[in-house]
Protein backbone atom coordinates (compact mmCIF):
# COMPACT_ATOMS: atom_id res chain seq x y z
CA UNK A 1 0.00 0.00 0.00
CA UNK A 2 1.64 3.72 -0.78
CA UNK A 3 -0.41 6.95 0.51
CA UNK A 4 0.03 9.34 -2.31
CA UNK A 5 -0.85 12.92 -1.38
CA UNK A 6 -2.48 15.83 -2.81
CA UNK A 7 -1.94 19.53 -1.72
CA UNK A 8 -4.01 22.09 -3.45
CA UNK A 9 -4.20 26.24 -2.93
CA UNK A 10 -6.38 28.04 -4.55
CA UNK A 11 -4.30 31.53 -5.10
CA UNK A 12 -0.59 32.08 -6.01
CA UNK A 13 -0.74 34.03 -2.66
CA UNK A 14 -1.24 31.37 -0.49
CA UNK A 15 1.48 28.39 0.57
CA UNK A 16 1.64 24.50 0.49
CA UNK A 17 4.24 24.61 3.12
CA UNK A 18 1.93 23.31 5.94
CA UNK A 19 -0.50 20.78 3.60
CA UNK A 20 3.21 19.37 2.41
CA UNK A 21 4.86 19.16 5.66
CA UNK A 22 1.79 17.60 6.91
CA UNK A 23 1.59 14.77 4.03
CA UNK A 24 4.86 13.96 4.60
CA UNK A 25 4.98 13.26 8.22
CA UNK A 26 1.70 11.07 7.01
CA UNK A 27 4.35 8.52 4.98
CA UNK A 28 3.43 9.90 1.48
CA UNK A 29 5.56 8.42 -1.29
CA UNK A 30 4.44 11.10 -3.63
CA UNK A 31 2.89 14.38 -3.60
CA UNK A 32 1.06 16.27 -6.26
CA UNK A 33 0.74 19.74 -5.87
CA UNK A 34 -2.08 22.07 -7.51
CA UNK A 35 -2.31 26.00 -7.43
CA UNK A 36 -6.20 26.35 -8.40
CA UNK A 37 -9.32 27.00 -7.40
CA UNK A 38 -11.16 23.56 -5.92
CA UNK A 39 -14.21 24.74 -8.25
CA UNK A 40 -12.79 23.65 -11.12
CA UNK A 41 -12.86 20.36 -12.14
CA UNK A 42 -10.27 20.10 -14.86
CA UNK A 43 -7.38 20.05 -12.03
CA UNK A 44 -4.72 18.24 -13.96
CA UNK A 45 -2.59 17.46 -11.06
CA UNK A 46 -5.16 15.69 -9.16
CA UNK A 47 -6.12 13.64 -12.30
CA UNK A 48 -2.90 12.42 -11.91
CA UNK A 49 -2.88 11.72 -8.64
CA UNK A 50 -6.05 9.65 -9.25
CA UNK A 51 -4.01 7.95 -12.06
CA UNK A 52 -1.40 6.75 -10.25
CA UNK A 53 -3.62 5.05 -7.46
CA UNK A 54 -3.69 1.40 -7.42
CA UNK A 55 -6.68 -0.87 -5.77
CA UNK A 56 -4.97 -0.67 -2.15
CA UNK A 57 -3.13 2.61 -2.31
CA UNK A 58 -4.78 5.99 -0.73
CA UNK A 59 -4.89 8.94 -1.37
CA UNK A 60 -4.28 11.27 1.43
CA UNK A 61 -5.00 15.34 1.75
CA UNK A 62 -4.71 17.36 4.87
CA UNK A 63 -8.45 18.38 4.74
CA UNK A 64 -11.35 17.56 2.44
CA UNK A 65 -11.94 20.81 1.23
CA UNK A 66 -8.58 20.40 -0.40
CA UNK A 67 -9.86 17.49 -2.71
CA UNK A 68 -13.74 18.44 -3.33
CA UNK A 69 -15.97 21.49 -2.33
CA UNK A 70 -19.29 19.24 -1.61
CA UNK A 71 -20.04 15.86 -1.23
CA UNK A 72 -21.48 16.05 -5.18
CA UNK A 73 -17.63 16.33 -6.26
CA UNK A 74 -16.52 14.07 -3.95
CA UNK A 75 -18.60 11.01 -5.69
CA UNK A 76 -17.70 12.52 -8.99
CA UNK A 77 -13.95 12.13 -8.18
CA UNK A 78 -15.10 8.95 -7.11
CA UNK A 79 -12.07 8.30 -5.32
CA UNK A 80 -11.19 4.30 -4.18
CA UNK A 81 -9.56 5.54 -0.97
CA UNK A 82 -9.48 8.77 0.96
CA UNK A 83 -7.65 9.77 4.09
CA UNK A 84 -7.85 12.78 6.38
CA UNK A 85 -5.12 13.06 9.19
CA UNK A 86 -5.75 14.65 12.21
CA UNK A 87 -9.53 14.87 11.11
CA UNK A 88 -12.11 17.56 12.67
CA UNK A 89 -14.53 16.59 14.93
CA UNK A 90 -17.38 17.22 12.17
CA UNK A 91 -15.76 14.60 9.64
CA UNK A 92 -17.67 12.03 11.12
CA UNK A 93 -20.85 13.92 10.67
CA UNK A 94 -19.60 14.63 7.11
CA UNK A 95 -18.82 10.63 6.46
CA UNK A 96 -22.75 9.77 7.50
CA UNK A 97 -23.66 12.12 5.62
CA UNK A 98 -21.64 10.75 2.46
CA UNK A 99 -22.25 7.54 3.37
CA UNK A 100 -26.48 8.14 3.11
CA UNK A 101 -26.00 9.91 -0.21
CA UNK A 102 -23.62 6.65 -1.67
CA UNK A 103 -26.20 4.35 -0.31
CA UNK A 104 -29.26 7.10 -1.87
CA UNK A 105 -27.39 6.93 -5.08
Amino acid sequence: MNFIGYARVSTSGQTLDAQLEQLKAHGCDQVFRETMSGARSDRPELKKALAVLSNDDVLVVTRLDRLARSTRDLLDIGCICIKVPNPPQDLAMFEARLNGQVAAA
